[in-house]
């Protein structure tokens, strides 16, 4: 029975090792949207260079730090390569405003219990978050808002590039959108699969609801430590009001950054490795 059980958590985890993949392959696409219309590259060195993005986002603060291993790999326009890749996390980051969203309204309407001590600490923290998205949506579909930028000094070097942004057509737009969404579905598969795994006793749309809450929240939590490792683990033992279940869930939350943080970033620096070699 033991061997079966271990069998059977294997499996589980190679299942969501090879959503990784997934996930950043649509993270690739994502980057490659507005990418492709200024550099004739392969798709392949774009791929690379999202993993070699992930392992210089793991040794800066807030995973900031990404871009840097993209331009690494495909040695064009820093600048521009900088600009691209702050406009797809934009949009990763209102993918995640909108869950968040989502679970806050849910734990409102229905009273789930979680961290929050009251309705009004619900409420003042859903207008915060609604102000925000509301803000992002406005920047990122009207990009017309980068001509106030050439009034500040130390960005005039960044015009031109800004101007090409500024081209960005809707249909880009709403493929940014998509793929990222498509990314944090694939998170959500990931969780899933654990949470049969370690027979965590939630069913799906309370998955979406929790991961909502936690990425959400985690995401404005200053850390120094890369990919807010152990602030997110702690958050989601709160999430839980403490106990067995936000332990599980917790363990979960670590794998599934192992796996595709841990493990990306390792690939991204065997990628820079050989790329001096």
């Amino acid at each position: 029975m033991k061997n079966q059980f271990d069998f059977s958590i294997a499996l589980y985890l190679f299942l969501v090792f090879l959503l990784q993949f997934t996930n950043w392959f649509l993270e690739a696409l994502k980057f490659n949207i507005i990418l492709k219309d200024h550099y004739s590259i392969k798709f392949k060195t774009v791929l690379k260079s999202v993993y070699a993005g992930n392992y210089t986002a793991l040794i800066t603060p807030e995973r900031l730090g990404n871009f840097i291993g993209r331009f690494l790999i495909i040695e064009g326009d820093k600048k521009l390569i900088t600009l691209v890749t702050i406009m797809g996390n934009s949009f990763q980051l209102l993918i995640t405003l909108l869950m968040c969203l989502n679970g806050l309204i849910y734990v409102l309407l229905f009273k789930l219990d979680t961290l929050f001590a009251s309705n009004t600490q619900i409420i003042i923290i859903l207008s915060l978050y609604s102000f925000g998205t509301f803000v992002l949506i406005a920047l990122l579909f009207n990009l017309k808002w980068f001509y106030i930028l050439k009034n500040i000094k130390f960005l005039k070097k960044w015009q031109s590039k800004f101007s090409l942004l500024k081209n960005t057509s809707l249909k880009q737009k709403l493929l940014l959108f998509f793929y990222a969404l498509a990314r944090y579905l694939i998170f959500i598969l990931q969780y899933y699969v654990l949470v049969k795994a370690f027979n965590v006793s939630i069913d799906v749309f309370q998955l979406i609801v929790y991961l909502g809450l936690l990425f959400g929240m985690v995401t404005f939590i200053p850390s120094l430590i890369p990919g807010n490792l152990g602030t997110r683990e702690a958050l989601c033992i709160l999430l839980f009001s403490g106990g067995v279940l936000g332990i599980k869930f917790a363990l979960i939350s670590l794998l599934v950054w192992i796996i595709n943080v841990g493990f990306s970033s390792l690939i991204g620096g065997l990628i820079l490795t050989f790329k001096r070699t």
